[in-house]
């Protein structure tokens, strides 16, 4: 079975403000996970609660060994945030598909239930077929 890895980065990867020591609840990702677990292993890192480092993240990554790697992104300003989990995931494994997720890449809101289904078939897809998607159709930026 293939491997999903959903996660929040940790902010202050980007800066230490006020507004990066809040906590977000994972309750996205958890639905994401739920909705997936027939045809994916999933395992969610949530590196903003855990205030967790760019290192730590990495080993958690390369333990868990992900196909895929699902980030979500809440705000613009932190935008750059997925440019590093992207970079440091590639490192690791540059056959790793980047999934960006949130706020930020989403920009149709009424698509956004849609695109859950939507994801969930083109892992179908993918496993099914075995061969990698490209990485371009699951990010809207």
């Amino acid at each position: 079975m293939k491997k999903l890895l959903l996660t929040f980065p940790n902010q202050r990867w980007h800066k230490q403000d006020v507004n990066t020591t809040w906590n977000l609840y994972p309750s996205t990702l958890c639905l994401l996970a739920e909705m997936v677990k027939d045809i994916v292993e999933v395992k969610i890192i949530d590196a903003q609660f855990y205030n967790l480092s760019i290192n730590d993240f990495v080993q958690q990554v390369e333990e868990y060994s992900p196909d895929y790697v699902g980030v979500s992104v809440l705000t613009s300003e932190y935008g750059n945030i997925l440019d590093v989990v992207a970079d440091e995931v590639k490192k690791i494994n540059a056959h790793i598909v980047v999934i960006a997720g949130g706020v930020y890449p989403t920009i149709d809101y009424d698509l956004l239930p849609k695109a859950y289904f939507w994801i969930k078939h083109q892992y179908t897809i993918d496993i099914k077929q075995q061969h990698p998607i490209s990485p371009m159709s699951y990010c809207n930026r």
